[in-house]
């Protein structure tokens, strides 16, 4: 999946990234879970460019660490639903 959504965010697909995300996810961790991934989306309000940046995070303990080399960010101008 990550490999998936790298190259969407590469070629500026971010619409299909997000979809293709929520998709794939869960609301909850199932038993014995120990990854997840989130997209973060922020919005300037006065020039409506998005940044997006694709985070995996790896449970270590009772603690999530972010996994670096696999996060990813983009800015992107235009309309993206939810």
């Amino acid at each position: 999946m990550v490999q998936r959504l790298a190259i969407f965010f590469e070629n500026d697909q971010l619409q299909i990234a997000l979809d293709e995300h929520g998709g794939f996810g869960q609301a909850k961790l199932p038993e014995g879970g120990y990854l997840m991934s989130s997209i973060r989306r922020r919005e300037c309000p006065v020039c409506h460019i998005s940044h997006l940046k694709f985070t995996p995070s790896n449970l270590v303990g009772n603690e999530w660490k972010e996994i670096d080399e696999l996060t990813f960010a983009r800015f992107h101008q235009g309309k993206l639903h939810p």
